[in-house]
């Protein structure tokens, strides 16, 4: 191209250009005159439109704000079990999209983390039993010397008590704000559900006549492949384990269904409330008697330490018994509780008709009751106090610390070893106590409540107490079949 051509190509794109700019500036000349006049002619109109649109903002806003807040106090009740909790989600998440990001936010704790977070807990626990016992035998050993001996003991006793509960209230606290209570709510659900899918596989096989039939001696295992997960989340494994099978068992009809919830309505079943599971009759035969005060002492603790936390209006007391006089009793002794319990329920239970169906309704309805309560206080030795222990492992991601047995500790009837492991070494102090190393296996019997436990070392045969705290619980797990196909 000749430097004429291309002088005149230069000024050919020149002028395009000049003319494309001058255009551009024409309709946006046009453009904001057009907005200058409607501002002029309706800045009134306007202004009210833009108001509209910030109350409108400011309005959404404060209802997301409530949204979630509801969202939120809904995933912290603890009286609604997990799963009806991540079922909330699950609609949530079908019908807002932005909430489906809620599942991706979980953050999931260390298996390491827990198991401290737990043993913390009940090693507080523990030096409690410790300490309150040996304040007990020093006060009944008194001192001639001094007249005001027993009261000061019990001003140490009460001031204990009332840190003891502070340091409980505040590892509750810690579960709550850590950031892991929607993983532990996700992860309780996902396992039950899992676990129920199985056994609904297990009892409904295409042909039963041609189904396996299993009997064995009762070995306190769980599924070697939920071991990891049900050890982290929970800490009483085994008692989740069982409880999954009365879930499925005891799933119930529509007809028991109303006679529990009626039950529940007559009595004034209201939160928060403390069960309690008081035995008499024939159990007196086969186990030491516990009156009345040494399950309330319990009851007031736990009052005390919610009170921590929210104002309780009145301590509500759900007492169930096979003994009428009982509530009787603890009505006239405990005065500025409201003890609620019902004396024909207690009735039906007595020997003569406890083989009766309103015997058996009124231990379904005592048992799921005492499981929806927020704490238990009962005898482990009873088998009513131990089913509602295992049923209500499946209304809470883990409900191992919510219960308080007043003679031993939880078993499976018919077990044919408890197990511990020593995570402390420990040198005996005196003929009854029991030497043990890291590592060491104990067949544990009694949790003493004060801060000793009695078991028997399976490396020594010795038996003999050793320090509750040394010691942790030894899950043992089975190759269980996987059911790959429904997982």
């Amino acid at each position: 191209m000749t430097p004429f051509r291309q002088f005149l190509a230069m000024s050919f794109l020149k002028w395009a250009l000049i003319m494309i700019l001058m255009l551009w500036s024409f309709f946006v000349f046009i453009y904001i005159s057009k907005l200058n006049v409607e501002n002029v002619l309706d800045s009134d109109y306007k202004m009210t439109r833009l108001n509209q649109a910030k109350t409108s903002a400011e309005q959404s806003e404060k209802r997301n704000a409530e949204l979630e807040a509801l969202i939120d106090e809904y995933l912290s009740d603890k009286s609604i079990r997990p799963e009806q909790k991540w079922k909330l989600i699950d609609v949530i998440e079908s019908k807002l999209v932005p909430y489906a990001a809620l599942r991706n936010k979980i953050i999931e704790p260390s298996v390491e983390y827990e198991k401290l977070r737990r043993r913390v807990q009940s090693n507080t626990q523990e030096m409690w039993n410790y300490v309150n016992s040996e304040m007990i035998e020093l006060k009944k050993i008194g001192n001639p010397g001094s007249a005001n001996f027993s009261v000061q003991i019990d001003a140490i006793i009460n001031a204990a008590a009332e840190q003891k509960n502070s340091l409980l209230h505040d590892l509750d606290q810690l579960a709550e704000v850590d950031g892991y209570e929607a993983w532990r709510l996700k992860e309780a659900a996902e396992l039950s559900d899992l676990m129920q899918r199985r056994l609904h596989h297990l009892q409904n096989p295409e042909d039963c006549g041609k189904a396996q039939k299993l009997m064995c001696p009762l070995e306190v295992v769980i599924p070697e492949d939920l071991a990891p997960r049900l050890t982290r989340l929970h800490g009483d494994p085994f008692a989740w384990w069982v409880g999954q099978f009365l879930k499925y068992l005891l799933r119930m009809q529509p007809q028991t269904h109303n006679m529990v919830d009626g039950h529940r309505q007559k009595l004034g079943f209201t939160k928060p409330i403390v069960g309690v599971h008081v035995r008499r009759t024939d159990k007196l035969t086969q186990v030491k008697s516990h009156n009345v005060e040494e399950y309330m002492i319990w009851v007031e603790d736990y009052f005390n330490r919610l009170e921590l936390s929210q104002p309780v209006v009145k301590r509500r007391v759900f007492l169930a018994t096979d003994d009428p006089k009982v509530i009787e009793d603890a009505r006239k002794k405990y005065p500025k509780y409201d003890i609620i319990g019902d004396p024909d329920v207690a009735r039906t239970a007595a020997i003569s008709t406890r083989y009766s169906n309103s015997s058996l309704n009124g231990i379904i309805s005592d048992a799921h009751l005492l499981s929806m309560c927020d704490y238990v206080v009962c005898t482990f030795s009873s088998q009513i106090c131990r089913m509602a222990y295992e049923f209500m492992q499946t209304m809470y991601p883990d409900a191992s610390n919510r219960f308080k047995s007043v003679d031993t500790i939880y078993f499976f009837y018919g077990e044919k070893v408890h197990s511990r492991e020593a995570v402390i070494s420990h040198r005996a102090k005196n003929t009854i106590e029991l030497s043990m190393n890291v590592s060491d296996t104990l067949r544990i019997f009694h949790n003493l409540g004060n801060g000793f436990s009695q078991g028997k070392s399976l490396q020594t045969n010795q038996t003999g107490i050793f320090p509750s705290f040394k010691v942790v619980n030894k899950v043992e797990t089975a190759d269980f079949p996987k059911y790959m196909n429904i997982n």
